[in-house]
């Protein structure tokens, strides 16, 4: 008895390792690759404090790539073409064994191998006492792959929407470690670390329990049944008020849809966000000075940082399915591709628009009522920095900022549709790894900044291959611009060319006002270093990979 169990365990590990055997040894390279460059470069880096931060944030970049490449391994479900979807490997219910072991084994795989790379990294890697609370950290790692693959099955018919979940519950944990930061006497009894650990275990076993319950429902052949969810949210949609009038042109009807299908669910995940997370975490510390500025950050950056992964759905022909071919429902609309194209650019600029209008109803209620403001005093000398006697740069600024913010978000919801529209589904998967890496490595480089100036210094002293860098990249990318719109009608170059100009501009002019704040920080020979904030500038708003989404749009909609 005991070797008919072991043989289908055994063989469900195999699987995993045939399937993943190269990301499973690109995570021991990673791995040896750090602890190696900690070795060599321990006794350099240690001798000051900026150092110790470089080394730092550089542990904490591939100790964050390996625990992501781990839950890639574990994205334990397969495409189904039949019904659109990808869930739990049907093909394992023929398998002579219970229900528990299917599911438990990976989930308790998946466990095992990201809690063995965090404590590989922690004790092998970082420096002693460098990691605070390894121990609940390690929690919420083992806690979030139990959530993270009970979520990719139970919600597989809802396709895009698991990442909108993870990502909710992703913040949440990311809340209660912040949360663990605080003196404990200071919180509420039910936010102290016990009750925060305790609370996050429960929520692991009772996804690993829903997980089991539905796993073993789709094995009996459950998911023949109408989904009650389902019904539920078809029943609300209809009690909704429905137009009555007709669309005045058929571009009007597609925009429409697209609204109605992708553009409203990133106004509704903001705004969940801010109401269920943001709002309730402001409030319980509303007494923490300190608390205030990180939850403006927060609150702030929310609309740029969620644009990634929406994006990547809202570049797709349809954000809720799986399936990267158009529709048929699409394919035959009496619209042009272009006309499709620019629909969807459209429908992403509303909703960037929308989000951001949330974000600052929030602020506008939270900052004069509960918030601690004493808190903000860093931000008002900055801005008072702006100018010495008059009040309007000041406000210029704070437009400008939030302005220049909807443009990168309606970047990040856009920037992807040549990719997803292809309908190449290895180059789309490809095209997520920078997604995940760039805005961690960005917000690591961000704070090495912000924690000393010599990430300022050595910016200065290697300002002219910088220079020569970001000059080439905006050469490329203009001369790409000219090839990939070269088959777009000229109306619709001078259209987007006139827009492109116009938000490019807005970044250019509040680099040019931050440049002014951080001219007195910088080395005399920085002169510089205003013309490398131009250059990044340049290459914010995207240009040249608008102009292929159309041609990728045509194969994949005539194919």
């Amino acid at each position: 008895m005991a070797e008919v169990i072991r043989s289908p365990i055994t063989a469900l590990i195999w699987e995993i390792w045939l399937r993943n055997r190269r990301w499973i040894w690109s995570i021991i390279g990673t791995f040896l690759f750090g602890w190696v460059s900690n070795f060599v470069l321990q006794d350099t880096f240690f001798s000051s404090r900026a150092g110790r931060n470089t080394l730092s944030a550089f542990n904490e970049t591939l100790t964050f790539a390996s625990l992501l490449i781990v839950f890639a391994i574990f994205n334990y479900t397969e495409y189904d073409a039949q019904r659109g979807w990808a869930g739990f490997p049907d093909r394992l219910f023929t398998l002579p064994v219970p229900t528990l072991l299917l599911v438990g084994v990976p989930i308790g795989l998946g466990i095992f191998a990201v809690e063995l790379v965090y404590v590989g990294w922690v004790k092998l890697v970082f420096a002693h006492d460098e990691v605070a609370k390894p121990a609940l950290i390690a929690l919420l790692i083992g806690a979030f792959m139990v959530v993270y693959q009970s979520t990719l099955w139970i919600l597989a018919r809802f396709g895009a929407l698991r990442m909108v979940v993870l990502g909710v519950v992703g913040i949440s944990f990311i809340v209660v470690n912040v949360l663990s930061s605080f003196p404990q006497d200071s919180l509420s009894p039910w936010l102290s670390e016990n009750i925060l650990s305790a609370l996050t275990a429960g929520a692991a076993l009772i996804a690993f329990v829903a997980a089991w319950i539905h796993v073993a429902r789709q094995r009996s052949g459950g998911t023949s049944r109408r989904n009650s969810v389902k019904a539920i949210i078809e029943r609300i949609t209809d009690a909704l008020p429905r137009r009555t009038t007709p669309f005045s042109s058929p571009e009007a009807a597609q925009f429409w849809f697209e609204w109605r299908r992708s553009g409203l669910l990133f106004p509704l995940c903001i705004a969940g966000m801010l109401l269920l997370v943001i709002a309730p975490l402001s409030w319980l510390l509303r007494n923490e000075a300190d608390s205030t500025l990180r939850i403006l950050t927060v609150t702030l950056a929310m609309p740029m940082i969620l644009g990634l992964p929406f994006g990547k759905g809202f570049s797709k022909p349809d954000f809720w399915s799986t399936d990267l071919s158009v529709p048929a429902f699409l394919a035959v609309r009496p619209l042009a591709t272009g006309e499709i194209i620019v629909i969807k650019m459209k429908v992403a600029a509303l909703s960037a628009a929308v989000s951001w209008v949330l974000v600052l109803m929030f602020l506008s209620i939270w900052l004069p009522l509960w918030a601690s403001l004493d808190a903000l005093i860093p931000i008002r000398r900055f801005l008072r920095s702006l100018s010495d006697n008059s009040v309007s740069p000041q406000y210029a600024f704070g437009a400008l900022s939030i302005l220049v913010g909807m443009f990168v978000t309606w970047r990040f919801l856009i920037s992807g549709m040549w990719i997803g529209l292809s309908g190449n589904r290895k180059l789309f998967a490809a095209s997520a790894a920078p997604y995940a890496l760039v805005p961690v490595l960005g917000v690591i480089g961000l704070m090495v900044l912000l924690r000393n100036q010599s990430g300022l210094v050595w910016i200065a002293d290697n300002l002219d291959p910088l220079l020569a860098s970001f000059g080439v990249a905006v050469i490329v990318k203009f001369w790409l611009w000219v090839f990939s719109w070269r088959d777009i009608t000229p109306e619709r170059v001078r259209q987007y060319f006139v827009f492109w100009s116009g938000s490019t501009l807005s970044v250019i002019v509040l680099a040019m006002m931050l440049w002014r704040t951080v001219r007195s920080h910088l080395p005399p020979d920085a002169d510089g270093f205003g013309l490398l904030l131009i250059l990044i500038a340049l290459l914010i708003i995207p240009l040249a990979r608008i102009g292929l989404a159309p041609s990728a749009l045509v194969r994949n909609r005539h194919r």
